[in-house]
């Protein structure tokens, strides 16, 4: 169980129970379309904040502490078949880029030992 799960149960644990709770025991039979209320409401307010999301950059050190914590490593940076002397992994930049299309893919850039930002 990561962070992110454990803040998505502390924070949205209570409107899950509640929708589920009114579907299992609804007030009204004769309007059975309403049962969904609930759970549209709640999309709609997960569909707001990942809009929020989006719209900033993503910490690396939540999403992946082990990759935000990699410093001077002897990996070779990926892409990269140099002759001479491999570029190798120094580090990951701590922001990671949220790319505003349909699947949005996550970008990450990363410090080669040459010196240079890789994405």
């Amino acid at each position: 169980e990561t962070m992110n799960e454990r803040h998505f149960q502390t924070e949205y644990g209570e409107h899950i129970n509640i929708a589920i709770q009114k579907l299992q025991n609804p007030a009204n039979y004769k309007n059975p379309h309403t049962l969904w209320d609930p759970f549209k409401q709640f999309q709609q307010m997960l569909m707001v904040r990942a809009q929020k999301r989006m719209q900033s950059p993503l910490s690396l050190s939540e999403i992946s502490p082990h990759l935000a914590a990699i410093q001077s490593s002897c990996i070779s940076m990926p892409g990269h078949t140099q002759q001479d002397e491999p570029v190798l992994l120094e580090s990951f930049c701590l922001e990671v880029s949220v790319l505003p299309t349909k699947t949005k893919p996550k970008k990450i850039s990363m410090m080669g030992s040459d010196g240079r930002k890789h994405t």
